[in-house]
């Protein structure tokens, strides 16, 4: 009848059952407070399909699993929770069908000595990076994963890392361990060796790696996309030995390594084409030529470009800036000094719409002169600025290297037209520029009301590789904790091109 009002409590438990379906697992803890009828409709194993346990206490977790049935839960997060061998068993066993287990930050503690875990034979996806207290028993823990196909682990484990273990997961297909500076070439032998069904390996900062069996690695894991050696060892000698042509690697990640132009020849040369390209190089052993910007300008579908690094004299930034023009559909670009007129940075911006993140860095030196009034043409601040907000309306992130600029109300303007860009710029990287740089950006987030505009300095003397540039699409951050721009566990997501 009309005017008649259904009440709540007079609907079904199936149709508060399907309301329940839309939401989070925060949202569903406070539903269970109501009543008790919502709390045992809120406690159905179907509505926990995934549990999200933050800095929690090992008996808080295990009472939770006690009070709700685990069979039918196939992700778990313990991030910056205890957790005990007793506790990895309990999720073996209560949760048969869980796929995805994250414990970064986690603090493992052992309280028994003899443990036994049953085979985790659905998991699938595995973070155990920065691990604290007692890792002895990880190495332990690993052999009951023999199906893991996203793997993630760092120098928190180091201290009881065996290659082997590489042995008991065939189905292997990503894998990160950047900053494990244990690993080394031995474990490429095996990891070639036993999962030859890998399609991304990132070992950056795994300095004892010089790429010996770079070669073997990529003979026997023809389904290989995503490369990333950033500080690593690598050689000439092993980049010359591998056959780049039977391979469809698209990201590549040579950062920082020992190489030089003739090295990274053989491998441009070869691929049929590159999606993703990082080559910063801060000690300059690597010099960009002519042969490849040729290289890079028939790279069509180049969606990442990282080239902060010297280039031969024979290199003008005319040639750069008509390379860099042929790549249409770049949204992530760091030029370092490859760019030196503001006439050249106009003509590059207006042949890259797409472009949401860009980095740039300062060179030219003027005796006493930093204040850029007459030079119309030079790489200053206001310039900068000025030619960004006018060409990118999808810029996100900027980052700017050595800017010497003193403070000026116009400059600190430009600043702020900048931010007021559609409310679609969200941060600002500063590497070693002046305090006054800086100090005319904060003014400006104030006056442009951007409180929640991030203004970052990197720290020590370069910015890491990944400033700038995202996270391959196949690596296993992009993968596992999906996209977006923030840092991992800021909300946990990345922004990926």
């Amino acid at each position: 009848m009309r005017g008649t009002r259904i009440q709540i409590e007079c609907l079904p438990d199936d149709v508060l059952l399907s309301i329940f379906r839309y939401l989070d697992g925060k949202q569903l803890e406070e539903v269970a407070n109501v009543c008790q009828r919502w709390r045992k409709i809120s406690f159905d194993t179907t509505l926990w399909r995934a549990a999200e346990f933050i800095n929690w206490k090992e008996g808080k977790i295990l009472r939770w699993l006690e009070q709700r049935t685990g069979s039918r839960l196939k992700e778990v997060d313990l991030y910056k929770s205890t957790v005990s061998p007793r506790l990895l068993a309990t999720i073996a066993s209560a949760c048969p069908k869980i796929e995805k287990l994250l414990l970064k930050h986690s603090y493992l503690c052992l309280r028994e000595l003899f443990f036994e875990i049953k085979t985790y034979k659905a998991l699938k996806i595995l973070d155990i990076r920065d691990l604290r207290g007692h890792t002895c028993y990880i190495d332990h823990f690993l052999k009951y994963v023999p199906n893991v196909e996203l793997f993630a682990f760092d120098n928190s484990i180091a201290r009881y890392w065996k290659p082997k273990i590489f042995t008991k997961m065939p189905k292997l297909r990503v894998l990160e361990c950047s900053g494990c500076f244990d690993i080394q070439n031995e474990d490429m032998l095996i990891l070639a060796e036993s999962c030859s069904k890998l399609e991304s390996v990132a070992m950056n900062g795994c300095y004892k790696v010089d790429g010996l069996y770079l070669p073997l690695l990529l003979q026997n894991c023809p389904q290989l996309k995503t490369l990333s050696l950033a500080k690593t060892r690598i050689t000439n000698a092993s980049l010359r030995e591998c056959l780049w042509s039977r391979n469809q690697i698209t990201e590549i990640n040579f950062s920082d390594c020992p190489i030089s132009s003739w090295g990274l020849r053989e491998v441009l040369r070869d691929l049929p084409d590159v999606k993703y390209l990082s080559l910063k190089d801060s000690e300059r052993n690597l010099t960009i030529d002519e042969i490849l910007l040729g290289y890079i300008a028939e790279f069509r579908s180049l969606r990442a470009l990282n080239i902060d690094t010297s280039f031969a004299e024979e290199v003008s930034e005319t040639l750069v800036c008509r390379v860099l023009c042929e790549c249409q559909f770049i949204t992530f670009l760091n030029i370092g000094n490859g760019i030196k007129s503001i006439k050249r940075l106009k003509v590059l911006l207006k042949n890259l719409p797409l472009l949401k993140s860009f980095s740039i860095t300062h060179t030219q030196r003027y005796h006493g002169v930093h204040d850029y009034i007459g030079i119309h043409d030079s790489i200053g601040v206001e310039n900068v600025l000025n030619t960004l907000t006018k060409n990118c309306h999808e810029l996100e992130v900027l980052g700017l290297c050595e800017f010497p600029d003193e403070q000026k109300r116009r400059k600190r303007n430009a600043f702020c037209r900048l931010f007021k860009n559609g409310n679609i710029f969200k941060k600002l990287y500063l590497c070693l520029c002046s305090r006054e740089v800086i100090i005319m950006a904060l003014d400006a987030r104030l006056l442009a009301k951007r409180d929640k505009l991030e203004i970052v300095q990197p720290g020590m003397i370069t910015p890491s590789p990944r400033v700038y540039l995202p996270p391959q699409r196949m690596s296993f951050d992009a993968l596992v904790y999906g996209v977006g721009i923030a840092d991992h566990y800021s909300r946990r997501k990345f922004e990926l091109w």
